[in-house]
């Protein structure tokens, strides 16, 4: 294992010599190009340094002047980590409450295979806001996706008496989901495909806002059918809004043809 040397904190971090606040946007780039996976194609010449407030970054940018240098500008935060940050950055509240947390409460991080007083909190609260009967708790978004698509899968066998490993979920054209193999098994886009076959068996597409293109599926193979995995709005690439009467005319199907509607 090669030598490693890290010391400091913030823009004095410094990496075997390398001190992170020098770096200029190219630098950070060639650095990602040189070390990192590129699986993500980020803004070119934009590095988020800090926020200024709950929707403004303040990125550094290439000076127009000297290549070897950077200038700070204010970024409007119109992605919020594709909503998982609409609370806003830093939110007060919630930075108070980690805080507290930290310091008076003294919780450490619990294992699964330990219960924590505030797991009864947080059902408690998930429950009473969403109105569902149970909630499972999950840290990324395929993660909950791919628990729904196996928990669907279950159910076609166990409720519905599918006959073994001939279950079907059924998902909706231009979707995304995720990067998983699941996922990427029910996109259509080529470029989520693309040499990672093959893949999951037992997905089928139907068109996105066409309540029929379901219904005639549902004809067809509504026997191995168990679920319906829809986004209500598909926001990868673009915002892509349904008709109103979309959700409440397929949901109506599922409920009078047993399937479970997933969104």
């Amino acid at each position: 294992m090669s030598g490693l040397n890290i010391n400091g904190y913030g823009d004095d971090l410094t990496v075997n010599g390398v001190r992170i606040g020098d770096l200029t946007p190219r630098e950070h780039e060639k650095i990602e190009l040189d070390k990192g996976g590129q699986n993500y194609s980020p803004l070119e010449n934009v590095v988020v340094s800090k926020v200024k407030d709950s929707s403004t970054l303040i990125a550094r940018k290439p000076d127009p002047d000297d290549v070897k240098k950077y200038i700070e500008s204010e970024l409007l935060d119109g992605l919020c980590c594709y909503s998982a940050v609409n609370q806003g950055q830093l939110n007060e509240t919630i930075v108070d409450s980690v805080i507290h947390h930290l310091k008076e409460e003294k919780l450490p991080t619990v294992p699964r295979s330990i219960r924590h007083k505030y797991m009864s909190a947080f059902l408690l609260s998930a429950t009473g806001v969403t109105n569902m009967d149970k909630v499972i708790p999950k840290v990324a978004g395929v993660e909950s996706w791919e628990l729904t698509f196996k928990i669907c899968r279950r159910w076609g066998y166990l409720k519905k008496r599918i006959p073994k490993d001939k279950g079907i979920i059924v998902g909706a054209t231009g979707n995304f989901h995720g990067r998983s193999l699941t996922a990427v098994s029910m996109s259509d886009d080529p470029g989520s495909r693309d040499n990672f076959g093959p893949f999951v068996p037992g997905i089928e597409l139907v068109e996105f806002n066409n309540v029929e293109s379901i219904r005639s599926l549902f004809e067809k193979k509504g026997e191995f059918i168990s679920a319906f995995m829809v986004e209500p709005i598909q926001g990868e690439a673009g915002v892509i809004v349904p008709d109103d009467e979309y959700l409440p005319k397929v949901s109506e199907l599922c409920k009078k043809t047993q399937y479970i509607i997933s969104s």
